[in-house]
């Protein structure tokens, strides 16, 4: 169930969610100003796409935090919802994906 907070800040919610799951798995490195400020810019990126499309766009991490990728700006890219299930847990994914920064 969201909070109240949560709600009124949706990319600070969900990045803060996977810095979480990043951190348990020991792979969310200390992150300077300007790239925490770049990990926001991707999630408010795909929420403005998904609101200017009526798509979900998600943002993904290229190389999974599953597979040894990091919760970094440089290992971000934004996505559809149905490409991010495409990927799935994959490195090597041959879609039409493009990497979105701010």
């Amino acid at each position: 169930m969201q909070t109240a907070w949560q709600r009124a800040n949706p990319e600070k919610s969900c990045a803060g969610t996977m810095r979480y799951y990043a951190k348990k798995r020991d792979q969310s490195p200390p992150l300077t100003v300007e790239e925490q400020a770049d990990v926001l810019a991707f999630y408010e990126k795909a929420r403005a796409l998904t609101a200017l499309t009526g798509v979900r766009h998600e943002v993904d991490h290229i190389r999974p935090i599953t597979k040894g990728g990091q919760h970094h700006p440089s290992n971000l890219q934004i996505l559809t919802a149905t490409e991010n299930r495409q990927k799935g847990n994959s490195v090597y994914w041959k879609g039409k994906a493009s990497r979105t920064s701010r």
